[in-house]
């Protein structure tokens, strides 16, 4: 993976660590060929979703939603619009205002990431069994029902901006950066998931709005549950 010095919002991890990064939070989900044998694991579509579902005894629930894809659905113009479209949904959504947004978190104790990956892009809620409806409404209307209103997309277009500039902070990050570019000259993930200055800058508000409606859709979504939380 590449560019290690983004911010929080926005820092992919090299793919190394990946599984590293990913199985932990997911309580060592199994895979799916295994998943019949575990009786505590299964597996099922609803309206065309894939879910893993793991029921454990814990109090804290992981739901993963990845959107498969990655780079391979972005160009050099669009690289970074995923990431973009899910941090802006913070700023609010058809059935939650920000402010609404903060306090529900807050309230809950909960927090929704967003990931960006080469092959997909992660929007997870972690929060407790009995926090987790609440916690997964707000998930659900952030990836279906953004506002995406202009001053909060600006908002988010700045912050992911001054997060791009300062990979060139770090020395490691920056060799880091040159590295992968070289290596992955002419590959789909010579694209960064979270964009550079130049896409960061030109993504359009009605481009994020065309690719909510047509690019986040079932076909895309594999969904990841781990918790004491029925199906």
């Amino acid at each position: 993976m590449k560019r290690s010095a983004m911010s929080q919002t926005c820092l992919p991890v090299r793919r190394a660590s990946l599984l590293a990064t990913i199985l932990p939070a997911l309580f060592a989900v199994p895979l799916l060929a295994n998943a019949q044998a575990d009786s505590a694991t299964s597996s099922y579509v609803v309206d065309g979703v894939r879910i893993i579902h793991r029921r454990t005894n814990a109090s804290i629930v992981a739901a993963n939603l990845y959107l498969l894809g990655g780079v391979r659905q972005a160009t050099a113009e669009t690289a970074g619009l995923e990431n973009f479209l899910l941090s802006a949904s913070e700023r609010g959504t058809k059935l939650y205002s920000r402010d609404q947004l903060r306090r529900a978190m807050a309230r809950t104790g909960s927090e929704i990431v967003v990931q960006p990956h080469e092959d997909w892009t992660v929007v997870g809620a972690r929060t407790t069994t009995a926090e987790f409806d609440s916690t997964w409404a707000v998930l659900a209307d952030r990836v279906m029902q953004p506002l995406l209103e202009p001053t909060d997309v600006e908002f988010m277009r700045g912050l992911l901006l001054s997060g791009v500039r300062q990979r060139f902070d770090s020395p490691d990050a920056t060799l880091d950066y040159l590295a992968d570019s070289v290596t992955y000259a002419g590959h789909p993930y010579s694209l960064s998931p979270v964009g550079d200055e130049r896409s960061l800058a030109r993504i359009t508000l009605a481009e994020l709005r065309t690719y909510q409606r047509e690019q986040f859709v079932t076909s895309r979504m594999l969904l990841v549950i781990v918790g004491n939380v029925s199906r």
